[in-house]
């Protein structure tokens, strides 16, 4: 780590991080990163010298513990404390609620990015490369070889080269991450991406993050020059990723030993096993019917991988009358024998966690809310050791405290971890 102080900015370099993720109600940072003091704000940056995270120092910054996070994919996503609620751990899983810039399915309308100060911190961001590019190009052969080629590097990302990078990102993928996978709080929502398969089995009318085509899953080939391709876009910043997220939206869909063979490639190209970060991730989504589609040896050649395995399913309800409201083409004697079949393999394997996905909504009918409560409790005879469920509330729902309500009563009812999902985007 070094230190330089350059006119009005303090440097810092080669920030070491933790390197475990963890959950406290204080900021901490992860993976090696460096930062400059300058006027009110802390502003860090990641191993290529792009913006990742901004906090104000001042008196007029919301809470000393709040910050700013830029993700892979250019947005803005403000960390709260959630002062103005009771209890966001209790809520989220997490002590922090992200606030993303765009809009998302949260109950809670707190909007960080129409506060002066924050648009002023993205401001002084804007403005300060060219100062420091020019800092650096004025800088003699005998100065600092590391701060030269720092500020260079932060020179030359300015939010319009944040913007490239960010379609640059895209286009390797071929595909824009609509929606990551609720497990993904587990790494803060830092997921190296690998695209496995397009589309969804089902594509079910309530859902908001649809492609809207049918499910067709991408060669070994692509996955292969996909996972190449990704490894040159992350770069110096690749030993700061240790978990990777199968896409998209029913990755579980796609062929057994493809998805052995996509997780075992990410792990080898992408030095995963270097990584500066302890504890590899995998993350995937699946639906009931994929889920219950998978053999035994399957889960087991899952639980061999290098990994812990987070495989979110989308259940939605139990109740045939709330799944034929939303236009799910699947009955509920298949979501209560998946939710069954997920609480087992919880039980068996070491290395893997299912999750599901179930929705509230004012309009739903009633009965769905008492069949959550009654299949939960049927199935679940003790506390849970691994598991989750996430509570999603459907579009064009607007009574968040009905919403809260419904919330809870599943809540206090189920042995199983239960949390609201907050979509984010890649």
């Amino acid at each position: 780590m070094k230190t330089a102080q350059l006119q009005n900015f303090k440097i810092t370099l080669d920030r070491g991080g933790s390197k475990k993720y963890t959950k406290v109600s204080y900021p901490i940072r992860y993976g090696i990163f460096s930062e400059i003091e300058y006027s009110d704000f802390y502003f860090q940056f990641n191993r290529k010298g792009e913006i990742k995270y901004i906090t104000g120092k001042g008196s007029e910054w919301p809470h000393p513990a709040e910050w700013l996070k830029r993700t892979t994919g250019n947005d803005w996503v403000y960390y709260s404390t959630g002062s103005y609620y009771n209890g966001v751990v209790d809520l989220f899983g997490e002590y922090y609620l992200p606030c993303p810039a765009y809009p998302t399915n949260s109950l809670f309308k707190e909007n960080p990015f129409a506060r002066q100060v924050v648009t002023k911190a993205m401001e002084e961001f804007a403005q300060m490369g060219s100062c420091l590019l020019g800092r650096a190009e004025k800088m003699s052969s005998s100065e600092d070889k590391d701060l030269k080629e720092f500020l260079t590097r932060v020179g030359r990302n300015s939010t319009d080269q944040l913007r490239k990078n960010a379609d640059r990102f895209h286009r390797i993928l071929q595909a824009r991450i609509s929606v990551l996978p609720p497990d993904c709080r587990h790494v803060d929502y830092d997921v190296m991406p690998l695209m496995v398969n397009d589309g969804c089995l089902y594509n079910c009318s309530f859902c908001e993050v649809k492609t809207g085509l049918d499910l067709k899953s991408r060669t070994r080939e692509e996955i292969s020059d996909q996972l190449l391709a990704l490894k040159k876009f992350f770069g110096a910043d690749l030993p700061n990723y240790n978990s990777v997220y199968l896409g998209q939206h029913d990755a579980l869909g796609a062929h057994p030993e493809d998805i052995i063979f996509a997780a075992e490639q990410a792990y080898r190209l992408l030095d995963i096993g270097k990584s500066y970060m302890e504890g590899p991730r995998l993350f995937l989504f699946g639906s009931a019917g994929s889920f219950l589609d998978k053999e035994e040896d399957f889960w087991a050649n899952i639980d061999s991988l290098p990994f812990y395995t987070y495989v979110n399913i989308g259940l939605e309800s139990f109740d045939d009358e709330t799944l034929q409201y939303i236009k799910k083409p699947v009955g509920s004697a298949v979501m209560k024998q998946a939710f069954k079949r997920m609480h087992l393999i919880n039980k068996i394997y070491q290395n893997i966690e299912v999750t599901a996905n179930i929705l509230i909504g004012e309009d739903l009918p009633a009965s769905h809310i008492q069949s959550v409560g009654t299949h939960i409790d049927e199935t679940v005879k003790k506390a849970a050791g691994k598991g989750c469920i996430y509570i999603s509330p459907l579009k064009g729902s607007k009574d968040s405290k009905k919403l809260l309500d419904q919330f809870r009563s599943i809540k206090q009812k189920s042995r199983i971890q239960t949390f609201l999902y907050l979509i984010q985007r890649l």
